[in-house]
């Protein structure tokens, strides 16, 4: 389940980059494998908590460094190899 939601969303992020992205879908595993833990603490960022359903996270915002933590600068590392 988590590689469907990694794999989606970084092809979403590659699209409103316009850039293609440079994994496929069977790299989610081994990717997950190096930072699961810095995922699964971006993942609630996207989904609105009771105290605070104003607030939005946009996948632009993590992936300029707005929201997020260090997984963005571990999957342009891993881009590079």
């Amino acid at each position: 389940m988590f590689e469907t939601i990694l794999y989606y969303g970084l092809l979403s992020g590659c699209k409103a980059e316009e850039t293609e992205c440079p994994f496929k879908e069977e790299d989610m595993e081994d990717i997950l494998d190096e930072c699961f833990k810095e995922f699964t603490e971006i993942i609630p960022k996207f989904f609105p908590s009771k105290e605070s359903s104003k607030v939005t996270v946009t996948g632009e915002e993590v992936a300029n460094g707005k929201k997020g933590s260090n997984f963005q600068n571990r999957i342009k590392a891993l881009k590079k190899r």
